[in-house]
C-alpha cells in the first residue's frame, strides 16, 4: 500500500486498503466505536458489560498519547447494536467514581 501511495498509483492503493478493512472486520464493513477510561478505573469491566452484543472487543490498551487512559476499541455489524452497547457502557460506569468517559462512535482517528 505505502509503495502505491508513493507512486500515486492510487487504484491499487483503494484496491489493497479495501481489502485490509474487510478482512479485520474495519469500516466500511463494520461499524467502529471508541472507548477511553481512566486507567485506574473499571476498564477491564467493558468486555464482560458487553457480552451478548455479538461485538468484537480490542482492549483495554493503554493509550499512545495519554497514559493515564485506556482505549477500548468495539466493531460491530451495525450502528444500532454498536450504539447499545455504548449507552450501556455509559450507564454502568459513567460518573461512577472517577470514570469520566469518552465515547466515539465511528471515531476518525484512533
Amino acid at each position: 500500500a505505502i509503495t502505491a501511495a508513493v507512486t500515486g498509483d492510487y487504484d491499487t492503493l483503494y484496491d489493497q486498503e479495501i481489502s485490509q478493512r474487510e478482512e479485520m472486520f474495519y469500516p466500511p464493513f463494520s461499524r467502529l466505536a471508541r472507548i477511553l477510561i481512566p486507567h485506574t478505573s473499571d476498564s477491564h469491566k467493558l468486555p464482560r458489560l458487553l457480552e451478548g452484543y455479538g461485538l468484537q472487543v480490542i482492549g483495554p490498551a493503554p493509550h499512545p498519547r495519554q497514559r493515564s487512559r485506556d482505549v477500548i476499541l468495539i466493531k460491530g455489524e451495525s450502528s444500532e447494536t454498536v450504539r447499545a452497547a455504548c449507552a450501556r457502557v455509559n450507564e454502568k460506569l459513567s460518573g461512577k467514581g472517577k470514570n469520566t468517559l469518552e465515547i466515539d462512535i465511528d471515531p476518525d482517528r484512533l
